[in-house]
Parts: C-alpha cells; sequence; structure tokens
C-alpha cells in the first residue's frame, strides 16, 4: 500500500517555482500495477524518484508499507566508479544479505546480465545499455513489495528482452509495480491503474485502465496536437 497525502513538489525557475504537484493525496491499493501516462515534463519520473525517495516532497509526506525497488534498468543510484562486482556487494551489504546468499547473488547478475569483463570494471566504463542489462538483472536478484520501472520494460538485444520480460512478469505477478510509459499499448496489457500526468493541473486517477487511457487520449494528446498546430503556425 502507498499513500501520499497532501504532496507538494516544485523546483526554482528563475524567479518562480514550477509545481509537479499542489497538494496532492493519492491512495494506490496493495499490489496495484499502477500506469503513469502523460507529456514529457509532466512529472512521471519525478513521481518515480519521490517513491524512490531518492527526491523528497517540499511539503506532505509520503507512506509505502513494504520493500521498495531502485527504478528498475535505470543506471542512476550507483556508485559509477566502483566495478558492478562491487556495486553488486554494496547493494547486498544493504539488504543484509551476506556470505553464500551474496556470492549466489553475484553470480546470478554476473551470469545474466550478459555484460562479461565489464562485470569487473568501473560502471562508469559502461554503455548505456549495458548499464541499463546490468541494472535490471541486480533488480531481479531480489524479492521487492513494489518495483519502480521508469520507461523501460526492457533492454538489449531481442534474446535479452525475451528473457527479461519472462523474469519481469514473473516478479510483477507477486508484487505492486509503477510503470511509466509512451506506450498506451504496454499499459493496457500489464496496468491495472492508471495516473495521467498534465503539466500544471492536478494528475488524474483512474480505477479503469481504458478509462484512464481514453481520459489521456481527448485531453492530453490532443491538447498537445493544438500546441503543436500553434507552434507550426
Amino acid at each position: 500500500m502507498i499513500h501520499l497525502q497532501h504532496i507538494t513538489k516544485w523546483y526554482p525557475l528563475q524567479k518562480e517555482r514550477y509545481y509537479i504537484f499542489k497538494d496532492f493525496s493519492l491512495h494506490i491499493p496493495h499490489g496495484a500495477k499502477l500506469g503513469l501516462i502523460g507529456a514529457n515534463g509532466s512529472g512521471k519520473s519525478t513521481f518515480i524518484r519521490m517513491l524512490n525517495r531518492t527526491e523528497y516532497p517540499n511539503m506532505g509526506s509520503i507512506r509505502i508499507q513494504g520493500s521498495v525497488s531502485w527504478p528498475v534498468a535505470s543506471g542512476s543510484g550507483f556508485q559509477a566508479s566502483l566495478s558492478g562486482l562491487e556495486n553488486v556487494r554494496l547493494v547486498c551489504r544493504i539488504y543484509g544479505i551476506l556470505g553464500r546468499r551474496m556470492q549466489s547473488v553475484v553470480d546470478f547478475v554476473h551470469e545474466s546480465s550478459g555484460i562479461g569483463d565489464f562485470f569487473f570494471e568501473p560502471i562508469k566504463n559502461y554503455s548505456s545499455g549495458m548499464q541499463a542489462r546490468f541494472s535490471f538483472m541486480l533488480s531481479m536478484a531480489f524479492e521487492f513489495d513494489v518495483y519502480l520501472l521508469d520507461e523501460v520494460t526492457a533492454v538489449g538485444d531481442q534474446s535479452f528482452r525475451e528473457q527479461s520480460q519472462r523474469w519481469l512478469q514473473g516478479k510483477i505477478s507477486k508484487a505492486a509495480m509503477i510503470y511509466a510509459s509512451h506506450s498506451l499499448n504496454e499499459v493496457k496489457r500489464i496496468c491495472t491503474h492508471v495516473l495521467v500526468f498534465q503539466k500544471n493541473l492536478e494528475p488524474q486517477f483512474f480505477e479503469n485502465v481504458a478509462d484512464g487511457i481514453q481520459f489521456y487520449i481527448d485531453h492530453i494528446q490532443m491538447m498537445n496536437k493544438e500546441v503543436n498546430k500553434q507552434l507550426i503556425a
């Protein structure tokens, strides 16, 4: 269960404040697969970072029952000067996994990520794709109550995409998920609820995925088309 109470989040913009949320409250049911849809800059990634506690609201509180993953397939949050091996060991220590259990996690991530000897190199030397594969498989090595996904559900070649989809489906079948995506088809396929983000307006929560997607098509996409027409004119 995730409960946001009277959240206000803003960023400084010259002499003004750019608000993502203003006194926003939301209850996300236990086990929900929540899709986040909206235009770029509307707040989807900020929402995920607040749930991951890498950012905090300016006002209000967020209560989460259970453990929360880092954003799956994101290269952020790791110590770039350390190797993949050292980062795996560091994460294991944070979660209290030691000894043989730690070694099993190390072996799993090394073998399943497919990055070869780069596993022993500093993460700052990884390509973005390698970082995504490393982060994804490290996420799959742990059991979380809530999985966070920001724009990416699978990375790499066809074989790895198929493998990662199977791993992810297995994980989220037993856990909640917060999924930011531009793919309405993916949201429709795997989500149970939808949160539609609108610039300068309060996000709209929908318990019915089809209703949320239709609201997005009718209000957000049409608004963007009108703005683009004005810019072209």
